[in-house]
């Protein structure tokens, strides 16, 4: 993210809202908060987590690491005792509005919407990974791995049922760790990269 937070432009009291609560919204929101302590800042993000260590997910899968709360850095409650800043997680930005300056926001625990006003937005949603569109996409036997919540479901379906193999779409540095994980669990592992 190249954002170019100078003390000049942030100098003055004004409500910042940010959109994505992990990597970039978080290091943006304490950013924001060195160069003014007097800024209300908030943050949505729509998973139940603001901060974790995305290589240690597969390490989780893989039983190396036994305790969830070890996968998180950060949490709600302790940003906001370090940062004074407002991490409201399970609540998804679903529309901007620039001409007045305002965001709706779904709360998706209890799905009220509300609109939330600002003086600077931010947005730092992430990635979604990418499936492609083949037949079979969908089914019950296909995870996707990028946050906390996709490695609980992982971690759940493999003590249920006890797959013996799996193919891994992708090859990069989570895919290899998850690789090696599972290898680990006793499953035959076949890695799936596409050319570049």
């Amino acid at each position: 993210m190249a954002l170019q937070l100078t003390q000049e432009r942030w100098k003055n009291k004004m409500k910042v809202i940010i959109v994505g609560g992990v990597a970039g919204g978080a290091t943006a929101a304490a950013r924001i908060r060195r160069l003014n302590e007097h800024a209300e800042i908030t943050v949505f993000e729509r998973s139940g987590y603001i901060s974790y260590a995305n290589c240690g997910l597969p390490y989780y899968i893989g039983d190396v690491i036994t305790d969830p709360e070890e996968l998180t850095l950060q949490t709600p409650e302790s940003f906001f005792k370090r940062f004074r800043i407002n991490m409201k997680i399970h609540h998804e930005v679903i529309s901007i509005h620039p001409e007045r300056k305002t965001v709706s926001v779904k709360n998706l625990e209890n799905g009220e919407i509300f609109e939330e006003k600002y003086d600077k937005l931010i947005l730092s949603p992430g990635a979604k990974p990418t499936q492609p569109r083949l037949p079979g996409v969908g089914i019950d036997k296909l995870f996707t791995l990028r946050t906390v919540e996709d490695t609980f479901r992982i971690k759940e379906y493999i003590n249920k049922n006890h797959p013996k193999s799996v193919v891994l779409a992708g090859g990069g540095f989570i895919g290899l760790e998850l690789a090696e994980n599972l290898r680990e669990l006793s499953m035959d592992v076949t890695i799936v990269q596409r050319p570049k």
